[in-house]
């Protein structure tokens, strides 16, 4: 409309009723497109996705017998129902949450699909979970050059996970059948993207083997690398979201092109794809990923 009225001011030209009913025409018919896309989307989301199972094996001299973990990460609170039987037929040794279990609204609110989650978990297998930026803080608005701000779990938060057997590490450890695990907050739980160092002081000195469960990729060349820690288990990348020639396009934390999205680094650094996400931009050539570690004894 108002280039039509700039037209009618302007020399040799004239505003046309026909014009503007065409050009508004046009504009209602691409935002009539783009929602029904969106509807689809969202319409697709609902539904239970396809779940790749990745194993891993991984030998140590520090363990006696075989153990396997199961990793869940960046679930988001989309809890996909086939998950449960993927679990139970892995009999895992425990199941590892490294972060993004589900959303600040849903922690807010308490809801119950959380806690029944956990409950399930619990019924295969013991389970540690650590809190990734999504629970202890925010996902920066969708603003990547944001700062990070700190989000106050409700009081009852963990007496909630607690009465479900899930053990909640917050920067803590535990010692179970000579494994200790040990879990990291997000770094902006700080108000700063990086990990606690007095606790990740504390992990590296505990004696036998150490699993961490950290949701940050990006914190294992900068700070975890230089400890002993023998096995760590991240989430967060989403694998890159769009993989290419193997890469993944972008990560949070670590933008386009990012380095650490899926696979092992350094022989012990376990990142996983995720199980969800908590955008509708759809995922290309980047299955959900429910990872299984196998740790072996290493032969002398």
């Amino acid at each position: 409309m108002t280039d039509e009225l700039h037209q009618k001011f302007s020399f040799g030209r004239a505003a046309s009723f026909l014009d503007w009913l065409i050009d508004t025409s046009g504009a209602l018919v691409a935002c009539s497109i783009l929602l029904l896309i969106r509807f689809f989307v969202l319409q697709a989301q609902k539904k239970p996705k396809k779940i790749k199972t990745t194993v891993y094996t991984i030998p140590s001299a520090k363990i006696k017998k075989a153990l396997c973990f199961a990793v869940i990460a960046d679930a988001h609170g989309h809890y996909n129902p086939i998950l449960p039987n993927l679990l139970r037929q892995a009999a895992p040794d425990a199941i590892l949450i490294p972060g993004d279990l589900t959303e600040p609204d849903a922690i807010r609110k308490m809801e119950k699909s959380v806690f029944d989650f956990l409950t399930d978990c619990t019924s295969i297998a013991p389970t540690y979970y650590s809190l990734g930026n999504h629970e202890c803080g925010t996902s920066r608005k969708g603003n990547p050059f944001a700062k990070p701000r700190k989000k106050e779990l409700p009081t009852d938060f963990a007496e909630q996970v607690a009465k479900t057997g899930t053990v909640l590490l917050r920067n803590d450890c535990i010692s179970q059948n000579d494994v200790w695990f040990c879990g990291l907050d997000s770094g902006f739980d700080s108000g700063k993207n990086a990990p606690d160092a007095d606790a990740l002081a504390k992990f590296d000195a505990l004696p036998g083997f150490r699993v961490l469960l950290c949701h940050h990729p990006e914190y294992f060349v900068p700070f975890i690398q230089k400890t002993s820690i023998d096995l760590v288990v991240c989430g967060h990348a989403h694998g890159g979201h769009w993989r290419l020639f193997g890469r993944g396009i972008y990560a949070p934390d670590q933008g386009l092109f990012p380095k650490y999205t899926s696979g092992i680094v350094d022989g012990r650094c376990v990142i996983s794809r995720g199980l969800d996400d908590h955008t509708t931009i759809p995922r290309i050539n980047n299955p959900r990923e429910l990872v299984l570690i196998n740790l072996i004894p290493e032969e002398k």
